[in-house]
């Protein structure tokens, strides 16, 4: 079931409350051909977008939004519990965001002194992103710090949560890790499992790592999914090889009653409008925005 069916439960997609700040306007972009979706007047909201914003964001302006998806991070937000009640109230459902793929030196359950190989499931840096650190997803006590944040999120009030770096089994793979993909889907259905043993209607949406969707065992655990770049990589058009074997994917997804959430990272008029009308024809949600992530705001062609 799609989770926009779900209406007695608030779609807001919450990656792990880091605060979120309005940021300005793209400089590339052209005022007269973008509007801000600030949400300040739900009539005006178009339906098809939902937020990922990972930075500051606040209850009044989260509330006020119009939006009935977003995504926000757990760790950092000052939403308490009575709020969260508050706005899924209103037909929204609110996720929290969940990197199981990486180690962030900034959450809760890091500690002093932890580096590349201590604790062992440790085990490099990612240059890309300094202080989030690739770790064996399998190992026990790494896994055991996953359930416990699940269950913080859960306690919480969220209805469900947004799985980021599902892809590492991708890192894992390429250095010699035969059953890399095998052992990340094991750790997806039992996330899953465990959540809807507490809570039947709490929504598990990866994000990206779609080929895992193979596995039928995977698909029936997953309520949804998230894909970054689907049209546009770096600005620069996907190859329309990755476009189509990504869209088999998500297509797959849409033909099960669950739902697709695009997210770009696109500044040119021109890009976004493409991003907006593929996502609309395939009924997709999509949210465009710089890769910070630190605003609610999606940029939209003023159609």
């Amino acid at each position: 079931m799609g989770i926009q069916k779900k209406k007695y439960i608030a779609l807001v997609l919450i990656f792990i409350c880091m605060p979120i700040f309005l940021s300005a306007s793209y400089a590339a972009l052209d005022s007269k051909d973008l509007y801000r979706i600030s949400g300040s007047n739900d009539s005006n909201i178009d339906e098809s977008i939902f937020v990922y914003a990972l930075q500051s964001v606040g209850f009044k302006e989260l509330l006020g939004s119009g939006f009935d998806i977003a995504v926000i991070d757990i760790d950092d937000c000052s939403l308490d519990l009575s709020q969260l009640i508050e706005f899924q109230s209103k037909d929204r459902v609110l996720l929290s965001y969940l990197s199981i793929g990486e180690a962030e030196d900034y959450r809760s359950y890091w500690t002093d002194g932890w580096r590349a190989g201590n604790p062992d499931f440790i085990y490099e840096e990612n240059l890309l992103w300094p202080g989030n650190y690739k770790v064996k997803y399998w190992h026990y006590d790494w896994q055991k710090i996953i359930y416990s944040q699940l269950d913080k999120i859960i306690e919480n009030g969220f209805g469900g949560a947004y799985l980021d770096i599902v892809d590492a089994y991708k890192y894992f793979e390429d250095i010699g890790v035969s059953d890399a993909a095998a052992m990340m889907i094991d750790f997806v259905v039992g996330l899953s499992e465990y959540s809807k043993s507490i809570n039947s209607d709490f929504l598990i949406i990866p994000q990206n790592a779609e080929i895992l969707l193979d596995d039928p065992v995977y698909f029936d655990a997953i309520d949804g999914i998230g894909k970054e770049e689907l049209y546009f990589v770096e600005g620069k058009k996907q190859s329309d090889r990755n476009i189509e074997l990504s869209s088999y994917y998500l297509d797959k997804v849409k033909r099960a009653g669950k739902d697709v959430f695009i997210i770009s990272y696109v500044t040119e008029a021109k890009s976004i409008k493409e991003v907006i009308n593929n996502a609309k024809e395939n009924n997709y949600y999509y949210f465009i925005a710089k890769r910070e992530l630190d605003s609610i705001d999606c940029l939209s062609k003023n159609i």
